[in-house]
């Protein structure tokens, strides 16, 4: 998954600042700290972000953030620490021009329409991020939803507008004028784009185990908000073994996104010990009086995915090691 700062997020006008927006302010700076520290995203920013928010007075500098602070008695945190957080997101992030060999693109018409305090150059530098990312999508071949904008006070989740370039640089390989369909969603903060995005967009997007793990936490915190896994600050009570992903990604459950969908909604509620009617014990043949599978403390399980295909896991108490995803008619379970 790819994240991209829109400059206006960093925005601080202490003249107008409210108590409430300052809190939203410092909880949203943490929180992408947070995302961007997890390394299991691509985060980027424009080149543009400090002239832009230093040209309006809006960069959040250590002495406006003190006097606000300090304003609304807020002592959980302190300006230095905003402000070497700020300093670590702006000075270390590669930036998207550099990133997609892109450094200038002409739009001739959007309809792009936000209801929003940000003016007109504000609005002209979200254009230029999205229309970016977009052309970098079309000359890569690249799946759109896999780019997500950081943004505030756009109501809508998905950043929907068609807009008419004229010109890219340096060159790529897509005819001008080009019309293009934008569409991203957007998140104020991390742990609403937990909360609201689709698991199996980032899990169809993954680029490795790490990002299928995230996609099937948001997935548990979406059925259980108690369940914060996303962090990676809790130790789950689950593995996902070698051999889940080698059998899931033969069966296609890491390209197809009704199969994707099955497949952690199945894990998730067993996680959760939910719908456990769904679940049978593996036994050691087919006879009646056959037993159940046993390796140590653990016990073998079976949880119907759907009808075609079945998930294989042990469990031991609320211990769990998922090992294999298999077609209806197969019964056996990688061993431990």
């Amino acid at each position: 998954m790819n994240f991209y700062i829109d400059p206006y997020i960093f925005t601080i006008d202490k003249e107008t600042l409210t108590k409430s927006q300052l809190e939203e302010f410092i909880e949203n700076i943490i929180d992408w700290k947070k995302l961007i520290d997890l390394n299991w995203g691509n985060v980027y920013r424009l080149k543009e972000t400090f002239d832009i928010l230093f040209k309006y007075n809006l960069f959040p500098l250590v002495d406006n953030l003190k006097e606000v602070i300090d304003k609304y008695n807020i002592d959980y945190i302190q300006p230095e620490e905003i402000d070497k957080i700020l300093n670590s997101l702006l000075n270390k992030l590669p930036t998207v021009e550099d990133s997609f060999d892109l450094s200038d693109i002409l739009i001739d018409e959007d309809n792009l329409s936000l209801e929003s305090n940000r003016n007109d150059e504000f609005l002209d530098i979200l254009k230029k991020l999205t229309v970016i990312i977009k052309i970098n999508c079309l000359s890569r071949n690249e799946r759109d939803d896999a780019n997500i904008i950081i943004s505030k006070e756009i109501k809508e989740e998905e950043l929907k507008f068609n807009a008419i370039v004229s010109l890219v640089y340096p060159e790529k390989e897509i005819e001008l004028p080009k019309s293009i369909d934008i569409a991203f969603n957007q998140y104020e903060n991390y742990r609403l784009f937990c909360a609201n995005i689709d698991p199996c967009i980032v899990w169809i997007n993954s680029k490795g185990d790490l990002c299928q793990k995230i996609a099937l936490y948001i997935k548990i915190y979406q059925l259980d908000k108690e369940s914060e896994f996303f962090y990676l600050e809790i130790e789950p009570n689950f593995i996902l073994h070698d051999n889940f992903y080698k059998t899931m990604k033969n069966l296609g459950f890491d390209i197809e996104l009704p199969k994707i969908n099955t497949l952690l909604r199945s894990i998730s509620e067993e996680i959760l010990n939910r719908n456990m009617q769904n679940t049978h014990d593996l036994r050691e043949s087919k006879g009646g009086g056959s037993k159940q599978i046993k390796v140590n403390q653990y016990s073998a399980w079976r949880r119907d995915i759907d009808y075609d295909y079945h998930l294989h896991y042990w469990r031991n108490g609320n211990e769990l090691i998922f090992t294999d995803v298999v077609k209806h008619n197969n019964f056996k379970i990688t061993r431990l």
